[in-house]
């Protein structure tokens, strides 16, 4: 497979994934004319691969390779006991791969925007805003399309297990989940280095 040659110009999104900060921050870089950039005819703004590899060693901000993935795993769920076994299995089956945990969907709202996970373990009843709606947020952006979401419950209610499947979840685990349904998880979804 041909390697995609990087564009000379990125959008904010773009910039935003290559250096692990959210859109916003992007955006406030430009605002305070650290970081160059135009606008275009329709008012989005660009920046200049030369303008943004300036900036990173100018303010020491670390870069991804273009093209590069977050090889990180997030895990949402409210109850303490279920993070910390799902970090230390996760550690076990996935070494080296760094593991994010958040107990709302608040904050996995903004770790996601951060660092970007390309596989979320996330639990469907969450108190505040359901996983449903903070699923609904990362398949919206450009690239949440792009991230494996597992639905980890265990909530006995009717058709939730449907309503996952439709929105377009990409696997159902019940709670206690297994060792082997995990792995199976990783197998068939974590991307290779």
């Amino acid at each position: 497979m041909a390697r995609k040659t990087p564009s000379s110009t990125l959008t904010t999104h773009e910039v935003a994934r290559l250096c692990g900060v959210s859109p916003g921050t992007v955006v406030r870089w430009v605002e305070s004319g650290r970081l160059q950039a135009y606008r275009t005819p329709g008012g989005h703004r660009r920046v200049m691969r030369t303008a943004l590899l300036s900036f990173c060693r100018q303010y020491d901000v670390p870069m991804l390779e273009p093209g590069a993935s977050m090889r990180a795993i997030m895990v949402v769920d409210d109850e303490p006991v279920i993070r910390g076994s799902m970090v230390e299995l996760l550690g076990q089956l996935a070494p080296g791969v760094p593991v994010l945990t958040a107990e709302d969907a608040f904050q996995a709202g903004q770790l996601f925007d951060q660092h970007h996970p390309c596989l979320v373990f996330l639990d469907l009843v969450l108190p505040g805003l359901d996983g449903f709606q903070l699923f609904e947020y990362i398949s919206s952006t450009e690239v949440g399309r792009e991230t494996i979401v597992v639905a980890i419950t265990g909530s006995a209610r009717r058709g939730l297990r449907q309503r996952a499947e439709e929105v377009g979840i990409h696997r159902f685990l019940r709670k206690p989940f297994t060792t082997e349904s995990v792995r199976r998880v990783l197998e068939d979804f974590l991307p290779e280095e």
